[in-house]
């Protein structure tokens, strides 16, 4: 089911557990980017320099990565004229030094 609706674009969520992680998937079926723009979005979100504009898919990506301690937490597909997939991939375990 869309949550959100602009123009014809719909956004959809998705949750499944895979393996031993869950994915939480954004879906957004809107114009999508093309490579240069989709390259500069993961170069912002996998640097480690401080960000001061559109911070929050690079904040989430940087806790991820500290919290879990996986490069893979956070991903970004997205292809011009089909829409753009976010996806937040985390482990089922309790993050290390939890102290849960």
């Amino acid at each position: 089911m869309p949550i959100g609706k602009c123009g014809s674009d719909r956004t959809f969520p998705e949750n499944r557990e895979i393996r031993d992680r869950l994915r939480v998937a954004v879906i957004d079926d809107g114009p999508g980017m093309d490579e240069e723009q989709l390259l500069e979005v993961r170069r912002r979100i996998e640097s480690e320099e401080e960000v001061y504009r559109h911070i929050g898919l690079a904040n989430t990506a940087r806790r991820i990565r500290l919290i879990y301690h996986t490069e893979d937490g956070l991903a970004i597909r997205s292809k011009s004229g089909r829409g753009t997939v976010v996806s937040l991939n985390l482990p089922l375990r309790e993050p290390e030094g939890s102290g849960s």
